[in-house]
């Protein structure tokens, strides 16, 4: 029995009792990773709580409303929001036949992935570390990046003095009125920009005080170290920093 495909879908057991089960496959565990164990284990989680089934203990298995997409279309995706540093606050789309998807901040568009076993498999560095979201709340965060106007990359072309500040500015700022993916996301994307000595260099000699206030080690660890879903927290820490931006901005009015 190939219980692998079934990782991170919600589906229905029934046992060799004929004993029903419906909840989400949340791990497997290999017979070959133990001495004392014959059959693989699929874990599955039902209202919170987790019950294990050997392989020779499942007596058929499906994927819940399997048999009425057919008649009644495809079934609504599911929607992830990952947390592990390199991909915090990612937004991922699995569909009905489990590809998936992330949504590109810089092109706007949802592009494929494959990433999810890394969250869903016990063993590994990020399992668990993501939550899954309902399809409105998930779609809501993406309308915020595609109503997002401006970039990194449309300040590189030289649209106005200050450009670099205002777009830091504009970031302080959504995360100060609680859009706080939307920081996350461009604070990452400011830190890549830095490694870049021409953006680096051209925003110093735009505004050295706001480049070290943005750059300070507080800062940095709090982007590392905090937890994104933590909104009143992350406004709270961010607003004074928002505030000093924009008493910097001021002077260069």
């Amino acid at each position: 029995m190939n219980l692998e495909k079934y990782w991170g879908k919600t589906v229905r057991i029934v046992d060799i009792n004929v004993e029903v089960w419906e909840g989400k496959v949340t791990g497997i565990d290999y017979a070959f990773n133990y001495d004392d164990i014959e059959y693989d284990e699929l874990e599955l989680r039902i209202n919170g709580t987790l019950f294990v089934f050997p392989e020779n203990h499942i007596k058929s298995i499906e994927l819940i409303n399997q048999g009425a997409k057919k008649n009644q279309g495809p079934q609504k995706n599911h929607y992830y929001m990952l947390h592990d540093l390199p991909h915090r606050a990612m937004i991922i789309k699995v569909n009905e036949w489990g590809k998936e998807f992330y949504f590109d901040i810089l092109s706007k568009k949802w592009q494929p992935i494959k990433i999810m076993i890394n969250y869903l498999w016990p063993y590994s560095d990020t399992f668990n570390m993501y939550d899954e979201m309902e399809e409105a709340e998930a779609l809501k965060i993406v309308q915020s990046f595609i109503n997002v106007p401006w970039s990194f990359e449309e300040t590189d072309k030289g649209q106005k003095s200050q450009g670099y500040s205002q777009v830091i500015l504009k970031m302080l700022a959504d995360g100060v009125n609680g859009n706080v993916e939307n920081y996350y996301n461009y604070f990452l994307d400011l830190t890549a920009k830095l490694g870049e000595e021409e953006f680096a260099e051209g925003w110093l000699q735009e505004n050295e005080e706001l480049y070290d206030l943005i750059n300070d080690e507080d800062m940095y660890y709090f982007y590392v170290e905090e937890d994104t879903r933590d909104r009143k927290m992350c406004q709270a820490f961010l607003k004074p920093y928002y505030e000093e931006a924009k008493r910097i901005m001021e002077k260069y009015d």
